[in-house]
């Protein structure tokens, strides 16, 4: 516990060093040298790490309080949340500085976030042209990891919400690809500037990286074949839930090329089974 509690401490003060930064760029002024699209690509980075650090306190917190004696549970309780309610309000500050430096820039506005897990999700869409403004249903984009297997729920909805928005520049549409990936992927792009062509090469390299699909695939059939049999008909939960599981990753499987029904279920369109398999028995 000792061990835990001094990693604890030392992200704290990390926590603590990143709070202190993130007020003092919401206080910095815009000018030639830091514009709006800057301060907001900033804010985006700030945003992503505390989103980090607060999940990290949380992992310790649980682990600590899960093995702390009794008597100093509720001592515990109060210094977690202490920094549990700092978390809300700088990353409070964080989306409110974004949402008015969007809506100067004539970005797509920003909605207050939904505390979803890590789900950060915009609240599209606002297209404007001189005549009259359509305002469209919000569309929901997947936070992206870098799991393989969450690559084209992913990439479906960035694609037709901000990919192949016109309305949008590629210094914007980079800016809110970044709001969408964490972890491997974050990494991947993270030290791509806000330009036009590091928005292409961006969504290169993480297609390359995460969305080929022989990897895609291969993903796919391997929560196909690590999903738990059923032991009992009668338990029909565990047979639905096995059901529902199956059909997801069925259906992406399709998506990718691999149709049919029955034997030639993970056949592809070229006639050939994926990874040696002869027909749905190997399966």
């Amino acid at each position: 516990m000792d061990r835990g509690k001094a990693k604890r401490a030392t992200v704290r003060q990390l926590f603590k060093k990143l709070v202190t930064k993130i007020e003092s760029t919401i206080e910095l002024p815009i000018n030639e040298r830091f514009t709006k699209v800057n301060k907001v690509e900033s804010l985006f980075d700030l945003k992503n790490q505390l989103i980090e650090k607060i999940d990290e306190l949380k992992k310790l917190d649980n682990e600590i309080e899960a093995i702390i004696d009794l008597n100093d549970l509720e001592g515990e309780l109060i210094a977690s949340d202490e920094y549990r309610k700092n978390g809300i309000s700088c990353r409070t500050k964080i989306e409110r500085c974004i949402l008015l430096l969007e809506k100067e820039s004539n970005v797509i506005p920003r909605n207050e976030t939904r505390n979803n897990n890590d789900s950060n999700i915009p609240e599209p869409l606002e297209r404007r042209d001189e005549n009259n403004v359509i305002k469209l249903p919000r569309l929901d984009i997947s936070i992206f990891s870098g799991n393989c297997s969450e690559w084209l729920n992913f990439w479906n909805s960035f694609e037709v919400a901000i990919h192949k928005n016109d309305s949008l520049s590629k210094i914007e549409k980079i800016a809110y690809l970044k709001t969408y990936l964490r972890g491997t992927a974050l990494a991947a792009v993270s030290g791509f500037a806000l330009t036009d062509q590091n928005y292409d090469s961006s969504i290169a390299l993480i297609k390359e990286r995460f969305g080929r699909s022989d990897l895609v695939i291969s993903c796919h059939m391997n929560k196909l074949l690590m999903i738990e049999s059923v032991k009992s008909v009668s338990n029909v939960t565990a047979l639905r839930k096995m059901y529902d599981e199956l059909e997801i990753q069925v259906r992406s499987l399709e998506s990718l090329g691999f149709i049919g029904i029955g034997s030639d279920r993970f056949k592809s369109k070229k006639g050939n089974t994926p990874f040696g398999f002869r027909n749905s028995r190997s399966v």
